[in-house]
């Protein structure tokens, strides 16, 4: 941990560039696997918008950026069958720019990527990560 929140992230990117548009779908399927050799403290699927991200990245965010709205993941020692519907999908409480109208459904048109994460939440030290994902599918 050095201020700088790392994280190991597997990146899927429905469209090379642009937004992708998924409202005509509920949710989002996938495998996952997360065994005990994992050490991280923080497993998350996040779906960065036009409204999360800074310019740099594709978005309009001005200030409080990359406050993605997501699921949190759960340790999975053997393949276990994800589905995570848009309409659970929250942003982490008490940071982050607001997003107008502020709840996820309301920008399916505008997803940059999919991205699953296992980070310490920048507690020092290291940690192992390992974890698979397998078999997306949209709902």
């Amino acid at each position: 941990g050095d201020n700088s929140y790392p994280a190991f992230t597997l990146v899927m990117k429905p469209k090379a560039s642009g937004f992708y548009d998924a409202s005509a779908f509920s949710g989002i399927s996938f495998y996952y696997k997360c065994p005990a050799t994992d050490k991280t403290l923080y497993r998350r699927l996040t779906v960065p918008i036009g409204a999360t991200l800074p310019s740099s990245g594709g978005g309009t965010c001005q200030d409080g950026c990359y406050n993605h709205f997501g699921a949190d993941l759960t340790s999975s020692a053997d393949w276990a069958l994800m589905k995570e519907a848009f309409n659970t999908f929250k942003r982490s409480p008490g940071w982050g720019s607001p997003v107008n109208p502020p709840d996820f459904t309301d920008h399916l048109n505008e997803i940059v990527d999919f991205e699953w994460s296992n980070s310490t939440g920048n507690t020092a030290g290291t940690a192992a990560v390992d974890f698979w994902v397998d078999e997306v599918e949209f709902y």
